[in-house]
């Protein structure tokens, strides 16, 4: 409870005061991006003698996925993306899955893989946009994350403002009031996820009885995994639960009320001991990126970076199904038609 307790109500009122000007726009241009973790753990109630109660037993036979969500404050959403850990092609299994597949070694996301994620979002902004009418679709979108470490990427910060999308940062240690994924959908999702992955693996042997130490193999377990986190998704994402997580938070419809409501707010909370950076910005701002290409490299940026870093990142990262053998290495000079040189990159 030490995270929670540190949310103090003058830290929401301010930030509210200072941002609200982006929130003063119309539901279907507002998105909440976050990640969660998924693990293989199933739970069994093991009947012992001499206890009061059944003691639980955990097994994990696979190392954690993690889900990628984005919800619109319209109650729309998009096609989730998940990290895979330690793999270096993708299952064909999986290729059929209505997901976007990208790795890393840790299985966590990533400065390049949040880049990655960015060029997923400009490809649904853009689709919406093909849908409005001339007006409409010059109006930014606002894409709401968290503070975790990958937002610090000059290069999605440059893709992002380069496609009208502004970024904004929430303060640290408040996306549990703030965050509509936090706030509404995540909860349900990992139930729901824990439901559909533990019937989907029980395994019963020839006299009916549940076998607890049944060896999966690695393949099939990933793909149950996934599955089940896409078919959470399906059931948890709705319209409904969606715009009811954005008006908790008081982000859509504007009201600062909501979230000063929250049991988790004191009157003087501790502020972070270790501020982030990236905490409580619009890190498309263009001050803001200039700050944010010092922080991640050390120096002030010149001319000639940014072709440089977007080789980089996009040598760095494999991703499948649209990620880059759809977007990056066919569509990019479609979607940055004035980068001059890019639709020669070839990728391996």
């Amino acid at each position: 409870m030490l995270r929670r307790s540190t949310c103090d109500a003058n830290h929401i009122r301010q930030f509210f005061l200072s941002k609200h000007r982006y929130f003063a726009r119309r539901k279907k241009f507002i998105a909440n991006m976050d990640e969660t973790m998924l693990y293989s753990k199933r739970r069994y109630k093991v009947l012992t003698a001499g206890r009061n109660r059944p003691v639980r037993a955990e097994k994990s036979q696979l190392p954690h996925l993690t889900g990628v969500c984005t919800i619109f404050a319209d109650g729309t959403t998009m096609k989730p993306m998940v990290i895979l850990p330690q793999k270096k092609t993708l299952d064909a299994e999986l290729e059929d899955l209505d997901a976007f597949f990208v790795r890393s070694e840790s299985g966590w996301m990533n400065k390049y893989l949040f880049m990655v994620y960015c060029i997923m979002f400009i490809c649904k902004v853009q689709e919406k946009r093909s849908q409005m009418n001339v007006f409409d679709a010059q109006v930014p979108f606002l894409l709401i994350v968290d503070g975790h470490p990958s937002r610090l990427s000059f290069l999605a910060v440059r893709l992002l403002s380069a496609f009208n999308i502004e970024l904004l940062v929430l303060p640290g240690h408040t996306s549990h009031i703030l965050q509509p994924l936090d706030v509404g959908i995540f909860s349900p999702l990992k139930a729901q996820f824990k439901k559909l992955f533990d019937m989907a693996t029980i395994r019963y042997d020839q006299q009916g009885h549940m076998v607890i130490n049944y060896v999966w193999n690695a393949r099939e377990l990933r793909y149950i995994m996934v599955r089940s986190f896409l078919d959470a998704c399906s059931v948890s994402c709705t319209a409904t639960n969606i715009e009811n997580a954005f008006k908790a938070t008081g982000i859509y419809p504007l009201d600062m009320n909501k979230p000063l409501a929250s049991r988790y707010i004191v009157a003087n909370g501790v502020p972070p001991a270790r501020p982030n950076f990236v905490n409580d910005k619009v890190l498309t701002d263009p001050n803001v990126m200039m700050q944010v290409f010092q922080m991640e490299y050390g120096r002030p940026m010149q001319q000639q970076d940014w072709y440089f870093n977007l080789f980089v990142a996009m040598q760095s990262v494999l991703a499948w199904n649209g990620a880059y053998g759809q977007v990056l290495s066919r569509e990019l000079h479609l979607l940055y038609p004035t980068a001059g040189g890019f639709q020669k990159i070839q990728l391996k």
